[in-house]
């Protein structure tokens, strides 16, 4: 799955869709989502869920989910500058149509932000546009 990740004090959580998570604690944050905050505020993220025991003692261990980081993408997210073979890999593990977003191998300009993107012959809305709809 695609979501954003902001900070909030001095956790990271991932927004997506059907809510926040934590990023996965086993792991340190990349150094790319954090440079990427720090210059634009937010970053997209390809992640899955897991669930893993969070807590410090054997008394308070809680099953938690947690996002667990695939790939980090930097401002140009579902544009023409963003590489085909990582969009195309992306496309494979999500349903697609979203919004108005289809994967394919058209230029086509978006009609909520102007700019232009690749898919489908047929699509009038950029993959970021349409995240950036649901994700708030």
């Amino acid at each position: 799955m695609v979501g954003k990740v902001v900070k909030y004090g001095k956790n990271y959580v991932v927004k997506t869709v059907k809510g926040e998570l934590p990023i996965n604690p086993n792991i340190p944050v990349n150094i790319g989502i954090i440079e990427n905050i720090d210059k634009i505020g937010f970053c997209y993220v390809e992640f899955v869920v897991e669930t893993v025991a969070v807590g410090t003692n054997e008394f308070d261990v809680m099953d938690c989910d947690v996002a667990t980081i695939l790939n980090v993408y930097d401002e140009t997210f579902g544009t023409m500058n963003e590489n085909v073979s990582v969009a195309t890999k992306r496309y494979e593990n999500n349903r697609y149509p979203i919004g108005g977003f289809a994967p394919g191998n058209y230029i086509n300009g978006c009609l909520s932000c102007g700019s232009d993107f690749v898919g489908d012959k047929l699509a009038r809305q950029c993959e970021l546009c349409y995240y950036s709809s649901v994700i708030l």
